[in-house]
């Protein structure tokens, strides 16, 4: 799913007028900039964090509803970088990119894969990552300070109730036959 996520991200940020489609974006790690593409923006994937649905009401899906499947929801939070030329070429393409992020509190359905277009939207926020903020990013990830955007979208993981760990019918390991 996180992949479908990032992909769908990545879909969103090639529909603007900057890059040319979504070869131009990088999902692997930030410290590794490659020359060869640029302008190019870093969609890192580094968290997930626990959410609650987005729905007052268990999401129910369309007519393709899963009976005995629980969906659980998580925010999928990226950072994503520019990388150009110049600095004011990375600058323009940041803030080209957070202009269209802006513009919808929700992923557009047309860049969602099939699994995810069942949910009615999933909820976007952007935010700048800042050195108050998160002060030990940079040193982590082993990358100079640079402007970035953290990008968070609630998505839905589909848990079978059938194949969930029974923990509690299993007998324990020392227990005798």
């Amino acid at each position: 799913m996180i992949s479908a996520i990032a992909q769908a991200v990545a879909n969103l940020l090639a529909s603007g007028p900057t890059l040319t489609g979504t070869d131009q974006i990088d999902f692997g790690y930030p410290g590794q900039i490659t020359a060869s593409i640029k302008p190019c923006l870093h969609l890192y994937h580094y968290e997930i964090q626990s959410a609650q649905s987005p729905y007052p009401q268990p999401c129910r899906r369309h007519v393709d509803l899963e009976i005995g499947s629980q969906p659980i929801w998580f925010d999928v939070v990226f950072a994503l970088m520019a990388c150009d030329h110049t600095a004011l070429g990375e600058q323009t393409l940041l803030s080209e990119s957070l202009s269209l992020l802006l513009q919808s509190p929700h992923l557009p359905h047309r860049f969602l894969s099939p699994s995810l277009r069942r949910y009615p939207a999933l909820p976007l926020r952007v935010a700048p990552i800042t050195l108050m903020a998160q002060p030990n990013f940079w040193i982590t990830l082993g990358i100079p300070l640079c402007p970035a955007l953290q990008i968070a979208v609630t998505a839905p993981f589909e848990i079978p109730l059938g194949d969930r760990l029974r923990v509690n019918d299993l007998p324990l390991p020392h227990a005798p036959p």
